[in-house]
């Protein structure tokens, strides 16, 4: 006899809290971590929204500093390989064009609003993008002389 497909399904969805048919909405959060290459080296703070984690990255200690502190973000949505977490700013540097070299996150407006919002947050970061890029390409020195 085959298992009853409908009631395996909506014992699985009374579970995750799911609706057939029904898509999840992606959210974002952030965490600070003060190494953010290894996070099991120091300590990660998980944070609801992006105001928290700015304000728990500046009480960071200062002597933590060498380790590489920073900011990132997490994405849930159950429809992509791209959930998870992923850097927003490592050592007041945040890196536009590597994180919309990722068509995922170049498209999806939870990050680039982030983005925009550390922009305001942290005015004092170094913003890295494609045309900072490509001024410190080396062919491109090397034709520009």
């Amino acid at each position: 006899m085959m298992p009853d497909g409908k009631n395996i399904y909506s014992q699985i969805a009374a579970e995750t809290r799911s609706e057939y048919g029904k898509k999840t909405i992606p959210t974002i959060s952030f965490y600070v971590a003060e190494c953010m290459e290894f996070p099991s080296l120091g300590n990660v703070y998980r944070c609801r929204n992006l105001e928290q984690a700015v304000k728990r990255y500046r009480n960071l200690p200062e002597e933590l500093g060498c380790m590489g502190n920073g900011i990132g973000f997490t994405i849930k949505d159950d429809d992509s390989i791209y959930s998870g977490d992923f850097e927003l700013v490592l050592g007041n540097r945040l890196d536009v064009d590597i994180i919309n070299s990722i068509p995922y996150y170049r498209d999806n407006p939870l990050v680039q609003k982030a983005i925009e919002d550390i922009k305001r947050l942290m005015p004092e970061v170094k913003i890295i993008d494609s045309v900072q890029h490509e001024r410190e390409n080396p062919k491109e020195r090397k034709l520009a002389r």
